[in-house]
């Protein structure tokens, strides 16, 4: 896995680094939270230790470096954590103040919206979907200063539950190339059943 850094740091929202500790209280009680910051320099302490305010800009690096502890600390050195945490942020962030972006019956619907989801989340870079069948189509993220594994992971794992919670059945999401992985860009291949 490997991470891209610039002079100027790509931001995150907040409802990113929240929803990773959010994942690891109810999986791992907050003991494991303890752990996972303990695993972390006092600088990102400071920054995650008591409230990480939603709908705030943070450092894509501070997300890494916590995304990396999650991995060493309570996932075997495994980052298929990650789906679950994306999936949970889904979960959390669409049955909330996201709601909007659902569009029950129709996940076709719910995928165009993926450009302006993108901004919601990141502030660099931007990702498009292109339609490639009535129940299939390909985003892919362009541009984005920094990257990880696991992030793209979180992606999977928010879009398959996103679309589970549009009607969605038998659904795929398969990143197909990665930026982490050296490919220019980052590409997800999704289809579903009605």
């Amino acid at each position: 896995m490997h991470q891209k850094e610039k002079g100027v740091n790509m931001k995150i929202k907040g409802f990113i680094l929240h929803s990773r500790k959010e994942f690891v209280e109810d999986n791992f009680g907050k003991d494991g939270w303890k752990k996972v910051l303990n695993a972390l320099t006092q600088d990102d302490q400071k920054i995650l230790g008591d409230f990480i305010l939603t709908t705030n800009w943070y450092d894509f690096s501070v997300g890494n470096r916590l995304d990396k502890a999650i991995v060493a600390v309570l996932g075997d050195g495994y980052s298929t954590v990650f789906e679950n945490i994306g999936a949970k942020s889904a979960q959390r962030n669409l049955t909330g103040i996201h709601s909007s972006f659902l569009s029950k019956g129709d996940p076709q619907a719910f995928m165009e919206k993926t450009p302006i989801i993108y901004k919601f989340y990141y502030d660099v870079g931007r990702r498009e979907y292109e339609k490639t069948g009535e129940n299939s189509g390909v985003m892919t993220t362009w541009e984005a200063e920094t990257f990880s594994g696991p992030d793209c992971l979180t992606v999977v794992g928010w879009y398959k539950q996103a679309l589970i919670m549009c009607g969605a059945t038998s659904v795929e999401v398969n990143e197909t190339r990665c930026r982490a992985a050296g490919d220019l860009c980052c590409e997800y291949r999704v289809s579903w059943e009605i």
